[in-house]
C-alpha cells in the first residue's frame, strides 16, 4: 500500500519512513540475517528519502537508528566487520530525542544503543528518561538490569529483572542477567 502510494505522487516523508519501517520489521522476522541485512538496505533508501524530504519527523531518525542497530546484530551474527556504525545508531536517536524528547520510544532506543556500544551510564539514563515519560514502560527496567549487571552491580541488575519480570510476561525469562546485549536487543516501537 506505502508502495502504491508513492508511486500514484504520495512522495511524503511519512510514507517513505513507514515503508523504511516495514523493510524493518521484515528484517526482524526474517531468521536468516544475510536476508535481513539486504531487507535493511531497502529500507535504508527510504528511510534516507522521508529525512531528506523533512528533516523535523522523528520517527524516521528513529526508524533509521534502530534499523541501524539491526544491522549492526545482523553483521554480528554473521561474523562481518561492523566498524563504528553504532555511532550513526546514536546519531540518529539522539536526532529523534531531540526533535520529539516526549517520547519513551525515542529514549528507550537510544538507551539499548549506547548498552550496545558499552556506555552503560549512558543507557541507565536514558532508559530513566524512558521510565520519566512513561513509568509503566516495562522494557526500560530490563536495558537498566543489563547495564548495571555489565558494570558489576548484580544485585541492581537482579532487582531490575525481577521488576520486569512480574510486570511483562516477555521479560519473564530475565535474559538481561544472561545474555549479550546484541541478542536480547528487542526494539520497542
Amino acid at each position: 500500500i506505502l508502495t502504491q502510494g508513492i508511486n500514484e505522487g504520495q512522495r511524503t516523508a511519512i510514507m517513505y519512513s513507514y515503508r523504511g519501517f516495514s523493510w524493518f520489521q521484515d528484517g526482524l522476522n526474517n531468521p536468516n540475517p544475510h536476508e535481513a541485512l539486504a531487507m535493511y538496505r531497502a529500507g535504508f533508501n527510504d528511510l534516507d528519502a522521508a529525512i531528506s524530504l523533512e528533516k523535523s519527523y522523528p520517527n524516521s531518525y528513529r526508524h533509521r537508528g534502530n534499523m541501524i542497530v539491526a544491522t549492526w546484530k545482523a553483521l554480528k551474527r554473521t561474523n562481518q566487520r561492523t566498524n563504528s556504525i553504532l555511532d550513526n545508531a546514536v546519531a540518529d536517536l539522539l536526532n529523534a530525542t531531540t526533535l520529539d524528547p516526549t517520547s519513551m520510544n525515542n529514549a528507550y532506543s537510544l538507551g539499548e544503543a549506547y548498552n550496545l556500544r558499552g556506555n552503560y551510564d549512558l543507557a541507565i539514563n536514558w532508559f530513566n528518561k524512558a521510565l520519566e515519560i512513561n513509568p509503566k514502560f516495562v522494557a526500560p527496567h530490563s536495558g537498566i538490569c543489563y547495564a548495571k549487571r555489565m558494570k558489576g552491580d548484580l544485585a541492581s541488575a537482579q532487582v531490575e529483572a525481577e521488576y520486569a519480570a512480574k510486570r511483562d510476561s516477555d521479560q519473564a525469562s530475565k535474559t538481561c542477567l544472561t545474555a549479550s546485549a546484541w541478542e536480547r536487543y528487542v526494539p520497542k516501537f
